[in-house]
């Protein structure tokens, strides 16, 4: 057994017979020593696994002696307490300041475990995925904002010509994978968090000139959103955007962010907000692909423009240059014409599908902010004036039968706080709904008896047009837990807004 092992104690090697798929596993044991009263012994153990590089000797004469260790060890000690107090916070309550060290350290360890918390590469065996990658990289702005500029810059190499994006990252900086499962499959909320992120860092550092750094664009053999697939694509090609005569494609950091929310803009449903495709940020609304409408999402996406409209008129810049593609996503016509929406995003996908022609155009950056604000202000108008519920909330979802998710469903209440969280994020909930929303929020879906708020109540039944988050028993994971993940964005809408207490 574990405790003594046959191989140590009778100093064999074990058979090789019926070994396959089980853990590798390594054993040792020491000589018999006898110690006298007050004697001691110590033992230094260096264990590791190498590459072909490696200088084994030299690492062995790094720990041979306990002196050496507990050098080591104080270096190691004092690293990280280093690390956890880059953003010190003192509260007034011990244990709270502590904890916040520990939060501190989370991103960095991620990124040496991964998700799974297997030290694989980066990310780990359990994979980073695109919302990891920049909603990681929040923490890290906050411990040493300098340091992620090239990181920021690499992770916009995953963003498609289409607005969606590589789902998965890579062994190597700036390296993308195209799908998880090789399903293709579009999150709808990817564009969000790039923007939030950059802007993030560009209030913590002032440096707007990151938005005219270049980066290239993902390709791989889905196109239109994962709608359609090129045949044509090979690995050969590779995995970056080309001009129609054969050069990797790159265009600004600001050109990325204007492909990622204005396509959203088009890419609306039968109520005109946009389309949930494969899910947002909670995957398991996953079975409304053909109809299903995200209006908690769209509310971030009006934010987003408006983001970017304020930041325009700040660069310091005249006009700027983007891709001659993209004059079809900036004109202006009646936004509540849904079918000519359509029509424009088709015709976007047309020209951008296989190529871009290389050409750009130059716009003046107080035209190209009054564009955004416009499109902005009317889906956040459309918003308020469509989706606000007479039970005192906002409706946040459509199932892919184009029913309103949220509201009363004859005695019962449906509600979930997404579609809570993000109109308030997003500023689109005036002062009055937002006390109304908080009324009904701790009336729904707070929990006395754990001190918790649910993701939502109690819908009952199974929602085969919504997705498999409601397949699990009421209160477990995404059907009704208590996610640490939402109310602590819940906290900061609210607090955002000036609701701190």
């Amino acid at each position: 057994d574990l405790e003594a092992p046959e191989a140590v104690f009778e100093n064999e090697l074990p058979g090789k017979a019926g070994v396959q798929g089980k853990e590798p596993m390594g054993a040792m044991r020491f000589a018999k020593v006898t110690l006298p009263a007050g004697a001691q012994v110590t033992y230094n153990i260096v264990m590791g696994i190498s590459g072909k590089d490696c200088s084994l000797s030299s690492l062995i004469n790094k720990f041979c002696k306990s002196t050496k260790v507990n050098v080591h060890f104080e270096k190691t000690k004092n690293f990280w307490l280093k690390q956890a107090k880059l953003v010190d916070v003192s509260s007034g309550n011990h244990h709270f300041d502590n904890w916040l060290r520990w939060v501190n350290i989370q991103p960095i360890l991620r990124k040496i475990f991964g998700c799974s918390f297997l030290p694989d590469f980066d990310y780990g065996k359990g994979g980073r995925g695109w919302r990891d990658l920049w909603q990681d990289c929040l923490g890290l702005i906050l411990n040493n904002p300098q340091a992620v500029r090239e990181l920021l810059i690499n992770n916009f190499g995953g963003v498609k010509i289409d607005g969606s994006n590589a789902t998965l990252i890579g062994k190597n900086s700036g390296e993308f994978v195209a799908d998880r499962n090789n399903l293709s499959r579009v999150w709808m909320d990817h564009g969000v968090w790039p923007l939030i992120t950059l802007d993030l860092y560009i209030h913590e550092t002032g440096d707007l000139g990151i938005l005219f750094e270049q980066a290239a664009y993902f390709r791989n053999h889905q196109i239109s959103r994962a709608r359609n697939i090129d045949y044509k694509w090979n690995a050969a090609y590779g995995q970056q955007l080309k001009t129609s005569s054969g050069k990797i494609y790159k265009g600004t950091i600001l050109e990325h962010l204007l492909v990622q929310n204005l396509v959203q803009f088009y890419n609306v449903g039968v109520h005109n907000h946009v389309r949930l495709e494969g899910a947002d940020w909670n995957d398991g609304l996953d079975m409304a692909k053909e109809h299903g409408e995200s209006v908690a999402f769209s509310s971030m996406y009006a934010q987003n423009l408006l983001i970017l409209s304020q930041l325009l008129l700040k660069v310091g810049v005249l006009d700027l240059e983007v891709a001659q593609e993209l004059k079809v996503l900036l004109v202006d016509f009646n936004y509540s014409d849904i079918a000519q929406k359509h029509r424009i995003l088709k015709q976007y996908f047309s020209k951008t599908n296989e190529s871009l022609s290389g050409k750009k155009i130059r716009l003046t950056a107080l035209s190209l902010s009054d564009s955004l604000k416009k499109k902005s202000l009317w889906m956040k108008q459309h918003i308020q004036k469509s989706e606000w519920l007479k039970a005192g909330f906002f409706n946040g979802y459509y199932d892919n039968r184009k029913q309103r998710v949220d509201g009363k469903k004859g005695s019962l209440v449906q509600m979930t706080l997404a579609s809570q969280v993000f109109p308030i994020m997003g500023q689109v909930a005036n002062a009055a709904q937002i006390k109304k929303i908080l009324i009904n929020v701790y009336r729904y879906l707070y929990d006395r008896a754990i001190g918790g708020i649910h993701l939502n109540t109690d819908f009952k039944k199974e929602q085969h047009d919504l997705g498999r988050a409601f397949s699990f028993v009421y209160g477990d994971k995404e059907n009704g837990a208590v996610f640490s993940h939402m109310v602590v964005m819940f906290a900061y809408a609210l607090y955002s807004q000036g609701y701190a207490q």
